[in-house]
């Protein structure tokens, strides 16, 4: 009896975490400041990991993927950007 209480608590506390993170980022995309934020600091991250890839001779193909995703991150932020002023008006 008291494993199935456990088991059943265990899955409440985990479904609630769940949807607490999925309301949280549903917000997050919402907002442009948190998304622009995101955005930036993805953008860093991928640049960090192109250089890496650089410096460290890595295959031709996942450089070119790197490269790919710096720069669908740096449209999605000049979107971001060039939306902004418009919704502040």
């Amino acid at each position: 009896m008291i494993e199935s209480t456990v088991i059943t608590l265990l899955l409440l506390v985990s479904g609630g975490l769940f949807l607490a993170m999925r309301v949280m980022a549903q917000n997050a995309r919402n907002n442009p400041a948190a998304e622009r934020a995101r955005l930036q600091q993805s953008l860093v991250w991928h640049e960090e990991r192109l250089r890496n890839a650089q410096s460290k001779n890595w295959d031709h193909d996942m450089i070119a993927r790197i490269t790919a995703q710096v720069e669908e991150t740096r449209q999605q932020l000049a979107r971001i950007n060039a939306e902004a002023p418009a919704s502040g008006r």
